[in-house]
């Protein structure tokens, strides 16, 4: 499932995807290296402009403790997204069948 989180406030948001929670709770290392004697591993961020919505992200964003401390204090909105088939699914429906229109005689 991927979420969309929305900026409730008048100003940017910037969070750090720390390894320790973001990576692990994704499975795997996001962070990005740096070459050189000692390969170094630095953090992503997520930027939210004022008002801002960002879309399609893994489900690991929810693991960061700043994203939870916004999300709990009214900052920051979740709205989890989920696949075509899973909303199918959910309604009760199968997938739409091709109907052909009547050929005229």
């Amino acid at each position: 499932m991927s979420v969309t989180l929305i900026n409730n406030t008048r100003r940017m948001k910037v969070f750090t995807l720390a390894h320790k929670y973001y990576c692990e709770a994704r499975g795997a290392c996001a962070c990005k290296v740096v070459p050189g004697k000692e390969e170094r591993r630095i953090a992503g961020s997520l930027t939210i402009p004022a008002g801002g919505i960002v879309e399609n992200l893994p489900d690991a964003v929810l693991e960061v403790p700043d994203i939870k401390a916004a999300v709990t204090s009214g900052a920051l909105t979740v709205r989890r997204e989920r696949s075509r088939r899973r909303r199918r699914a959910a309604a009760g429906k199968s997938k739409p069948s091709k109907t052909s229109k009547r050929s005229k005689k």
